[in-house]
C-alpha cells in the first residue's frame, strides 16, 4: 500500500484528477455490466416463460370450454380406433414422430404416447386436427412447460371409446 501511495504522490495534480475521473467512471460501467446486464437478461427469461405459461393456460381453457360445449350435443357416431399404427402415421404427417419418445399400447387398448421434448404448438396443433378423427378419448394428458421457449414434454393415454 505505501509504494501506490508513493506512487500517487508522485503524481501531478493533473494527473491525480484524470485517475480519479477514470476510476469514477468504471465503476458505474462495471456496476451495470456486471449487475444489471444480467439481472435484465433474466428478466426477459422469466417474461418469456410467463408468456409460454399464459399460451399453455389459454389453450387447456379452450380445450376444457369445447369439451363442455360437446357433451351437450347428442352422441355421434365415432369412427373406429386407427390403432398405434394409424397413429403413428399422423404422427409423420404431422412431422412430430421424431420428437415421440414412447408409444406404447396397454392392456384394453390404451395408448400411452410421450413426448419427452416437442414444439408446444405443433402438439397443439396435432392434437386438435387429430382428436375428432382417430377414434379415442384422451382418457389423460400431462403437460410441462421446459425451460427451452416454446418446447413442452407431455405424456398422453388414449383410451378406446365406452
Amino acid at each position: 500500500m505505501d509504494g501506490v501511495i508513493d506512487w500517487l504522490v508522485a503524481r501531478s495534480v493533473r494527473e491525480r484528477f484524470l485517475m480519479a475521473v477514470c476510476f469514477l467512471f468504471l465503476v458505474p460501467v462495471c456496476v451495470v455490466f456486471t449487475v444489471l446486464l444480467p439481472l435484465s437478461e433474466s428478466r426477459a427469461a422469466a417474461l418469456d416463460a410467463r408468456d409460454d405459461a399464459l399460451a399453455l393456460e389459454a389453450w387447456v381453457s379452450d380445450r376444457a370450454r369445447q369439451t363442455v360445449g360437446l357433451s351437450d350435443l347428442t352422441e355421434v357416431a365415432r369412427p373406429n380406433p386407427i390403432g398405434s399404427t394409424g397413429l403413428e402415421k399422423t404422427l409423420v404427417d404431422a412431422n412430430l414422430w421424431q420428437q415421440v419418445s414412447d408409444l406404447g399400447v396397454q392392456e384394453g387398448g390404451l395408448i400411452e404416447l410421450t413426448f419427452e421434448k416437442v414444439v408446444f404448438t405443433a402438439l397443439a396443433n396435432w392434437l386438435s386436427g387429430q382428436s375428432p378423427i382417430w377414434g379415442y378419448d384422451i382418457g389423460s394428458f400431462r403437460i410441462e412447460a421446459l425451460d427451452d421457449p416454446g418446447r413442452v414434454s407431455a405424456r398422453i393415454v388414449l383410451r378406446p371409446p365406452t
